[in-house]
């Protein structure tokens, strides 16, 4: 019979409104029942017991002589109160000082990706793929839905920064689909543009009011632009020491190393912000030349620049190190 039960509810585990009506119309005491109109299906599932759960059930059913058991669980319906409800009480005030609702029309921006790479021509720099990561002067297009507004701003937030940073696009880089930026170059954004990674909302201004979208990643790397002292260096199976410029900014309390010769080295101490930050190469081992790569809170340099025509990425030799 537990058989007979198992390969039924195997083989309709849905109670269909045509099986519940049968039912009802087969049992007179089921007559006042309108569970076949429900809005839900009653769904029965095995729902498999452990020992504890037998244990449970059973110190409840002790007088009832079954000892063969099965669980089955059936999924929940929406049961309607029969009994009046109670009317609520008049509105005295819509709100803060009787101001009413607010409300915005239409959808809201949502973004998607972020494509980063360097070429000025967009033709080209979006048939490549994207760069893992961004750099100083790199290109950021930001992909979503509904980004069209009267002003559009993308936020850019860091754990090191106090304030984020707010730039406003003009209406020649943003459609509806896309939104165009740079992040710039120089002293001034050597300082406030710190490595690591960062979180980009974007915030559009219409009729309706202001809208903002959800928030998505991506990472800002160090660009190495000097090593000292000159390759080849003389040193193998001393301690070396590399002064490495690089931009932006390394903070205090930025986490930062070096990735040569297949060692990690971590960066002497800099209390300041700095453009420069030394490695010692411990018993420096005969090595290069090799590329040294930077890396600024968990975030790797780039090691590569843009260069021929048409321009294409091609390893960078600046970045290399020898020592013999």
């Amino acid at each position: 019979m537990l058989g007979a039960v198992v390969r039924d509810l195997h083989a309709k585990p849905v109670l269909t409104p045509d099986m519940i009506a049968n039912a009802i119309a087969s049992q007179p005491f089921l007559t006042n029942s309108n569970l076949a109109d429900s809005i839900e299906q009653v769904k029965i599932v095995a729902h498999p017991m452990d020992l504890e759960e037998l244990s449970k059930l059973w110190s409840v059913l002790y007088q009832t002589p079954y000892t063969l058991t099965l669980g089955y669980q059936a999924s929940v319906i929406l049961i309607e109160s029969t009994d009046p409800a109670s009317p609520a009480l008049p509105v005295l005030r819509r709100g803060e000082l009787d101001r009413g609702v607010e409300t915005l029309l239409g959808a809201f921006p949502l973004l998607d990706s972020i494509h980063i790479g360097e070429i000025a021509d967009p033709v080209a720099r979006l048939r490549l793929p994207s760069y893992p990561n961004a750099r100083m002067g790199a290109i950021l297009t930001v992909r979503g839905r509904n980004l069209g507004g009267d002003t559009v701003t993308l936020t850019f937030r860091h754990a090191n920064l106090l304030a984020p940073i707010v730039v406003t696009i003009p209406p020649a880089d943003r459609t509806a689909t896309q939104v165009i930026t740079a992040i710039p170059t120089g002293p001034a954004a050597d300082v406030a543009w710190p490595a690591g990674l960062y979180q980009v909302e974007l915030a559009l201004t219409t009729a309706s009011g202001v809208r903002t979208s959800n928030r998505i990643n991506f990472s800002l790397a160090p660009q190495i632009t000097g090593i000292a002292p000159a390759s080849p260096i003389a040193g193998a199976g001393t301690d070396v020491t590399l002064t490495v410029s690089c931009s932006p900014q390394v903070l205090p309390g930025q986490l930062v190393s070096a990735l040569f010769a297949g060692r990690d080295i971590p960066a002497e101490p800099h209390p300041l912000p700095v453009g420069s930050v030394d490695f010692v190469v411990r018993l420096a081992p005969v090595a290069g030349p090799e590329l040294l790569r930077l890396r600024v809170e968990g975030v790797d340099c780039l090691p590569f620049i843009i260069a021929g025509t048409p321009p294409l990425p091609e390893l960078d030799n600046s970045q290399k190190v020898q020592i013999t």
